[in-house]
């Protein structure tokens, strides 16, 4: 049957970095395919605590994987390689996911009760993994995200901007319009989009959750204006509320030395057996 996990999520009032819940095929312990759960705090104001916040697919190439592994001698020697970088690699770069502040709902996910998700709650977050046939041999074509707060369902965002049509889940309709929109290089589905995640997940993947701050970007790519010097009214530059100059580790970890982040009841099963 199709598959869900349900876990109920509490953040710290000042998150330093990502809340990063992955579903993780291991391949000779260097590669991964993912299903990140991310939600991020403001590094600096208060105000905009906890607004972004995204699901998203990634996934590499098994074959290139095994080859890769193969060839190199170990970890080290493929970190400082330059098949990491670049689109040229066996994995997905940017993957395809479902923000709700940089898809055009703002009041969606933040801290208060003006927000649909109050952040500054106890949230339960169920993601679903739907297929083609309703069985776990169709092949994996989307995943639906809602919440659970004070006992009442939320369901996940419906996009909003000019040109894209109306999506609430991750589809491949979805990935690939959104992509054109953004003007973002569609790797999704050059490595065979949500048909081959379906597949990674197959073959059985292990749970992680990480708390992390990111020494490239700054997290900007998140929850700020990125690219920095784009139109931030172009479509997919705004992701989120937090100042361009803002999420630099040394400092949001200086800031925020005691930071935490929660996770407990943690399920899997059939959908509508988690909740």
């Amino acid at each position: 049957m199709p598959q869900e996990i349900g876990k109920k999520f509490k953040a710290a009032p000042r998150n330093i970095s990502e809340n990063f819940l992955c579903l993780v095929e291991r391949r000779r312990g260097l590669y991964k395919n993912c299903l990140s759960d991310r939600s991020y705090g403001n590094k600096r104001n208060v105000k905009n605590v906890e607004r972004a916040l995204k699901y998203e697919l990634r996934r590499c190439e098994v074959e290139a994987m095994d080859k890769i592994a193969k060839d190199l001698e170990d970890a080290a020697e493929l970190h400082n390689s330059k098949i990491l970088y670049g689109y040229n690699g066996v994995c997905d770069k940017d993957g395809c996911d479902f923000a709700s502040y940089r898809l055009g709902d703002r009041s969606y996910y933040g801290t208060g009760s003006n927000f649909k998700v109050d952040t500054s709650r106890k949230v339960t977050v169920v993601t679903q993994f739907i297929t083609s046939d309703g069985t776990d041999n169709g092949d994996l074509q989307e995943i639906r995200r809602f919440y659970v707060q004070d006992g009442q369902r939320i369901e996940n965002s419906f996009t909003n901007l000019p040109g894209l049509s109306s999506y609430d889940s991750i589809t491949e309709d979805f990935c690939i319009e959104s992509k054109r929109i953004f003007g973002d290089f569609d790797h999704h589905s050059q490595l065979g989009g949500l048909k081959e995640m379906g597949e990674a997940l197959r073959r059985g993947v292990v749970l992680v959750f990480s708390l992390w701050t990111d020494h490239e970007a700054n997290m900007l790519w998140l929850d700020s204006n990125y690219p920095v010097d784009a139109n931030p009214s172009n479509p997919g530059v705004s992701r989120g509320p937090c100042p361009t100059d803002s999420g630099v580790p040394q400092d949001v970890e200086n800031a925020n030395p005691d930071a935490t982040v929660r996770f407990s009841n943690i399920k899997f099963g059939a959908i509508g057996s988690t909740t």
